[in-house]
């Protein structure tokens, strides 16, 4: 599974990015901020408008 280190320069915030049969994961640290996470997400939806993206999330192992 291809594994990354992204970093946000505006916010200083750092992703884990894992992408795995056409699943991207991101996992964040408990300080990250709703902006840093807004921007990589418009980011993500900017490289492909044609792609129906649905953001699910795991909080604690469990499901939100």
């Amino acid at each position: 599974m291809p594994l990354w280190l992204v970093r946000d320069e505006d916010t200083a915030d750092v992703f884990r990015v894992a992408v795995r049969d056409g699943t991207v994961r991101l996992h964040v640290l408990p300080e990250t901020e709703p902006p840093g996470l807004r921007r990589f997400y418009d980011r993500l939806c900017a490289d492909d408008e044609s792609i129906d993206w649905r953001v699910d999330h795991r909080v604690d192992g469990g499901n939100r």
